[in-house]
């Protein structure tokens, strides 16, 4: 009886090890890609200028945003949280860079990747986790959940 228990185990093991390996080969669909990477170019030249409405903007109505600082919901919370960033740091030279960028189909976008930025002089860097949802008018697609540290 044993056997058998092991031998549907090992089974089940396999039938979900295969499938995800085979996944592991997507392709990432290149309309979204640059719909993703123009959003991040158009969130290091908001913050830039800084301009927390056009950063909100980017955002999806509903969407959160988890910080060291705290967790912010909505465009308008965000608005408020980059706000008082812009003002107390006076960050210059914000960078970007979408490491790994997965578009599964039938699953929203999601993306792993690092930023930099200065405060007078001195470099800061970190990491961050993003997820997407279309916009409702089609075309950009707004941040729904991103994950900064």
């Amino acid at each position: 009886m044993k056997t058998h228990v092991l031998a549907t185990l090992v089974g089940l093991a396999t039938g979900f090890v295969v499938p995800a390996t085979a996944q592991e080969k997507e392709e990432v669909n290149p309309q979204i890609l640059q719909l993703i990477e123009a959003n991040d170019k158009a969130y290091d030249e908001a913050f830039n200028k800084h301009d927390a409405a056009a950063i909100a903007a980017l955002y999806s109505e509903n969407a959160v945003l988890m910080t060291p600082d705290g967790v912010f919901t909505g465009q308008a919370d965000i608005e408020k949280r980059y706000t008082l960033l812009l003002e107390q740091t006076h960050c210059t030279d914000h960078v970007n860079k979408l490491d790994q960028v997965h578009t599964p189909l039938g699953v929203n976008p999601w993306a792993v990747g690092s930023w930099t930025a200065k405060h007078d002089t001195t470099p800061y860097t970190g990491f961050r986790f993003l997820v997407y949802v279309p916009a409702p008018a089609g075309g950009a697609w707004k941040v729904s959940t991103e994950v900064i540290y």
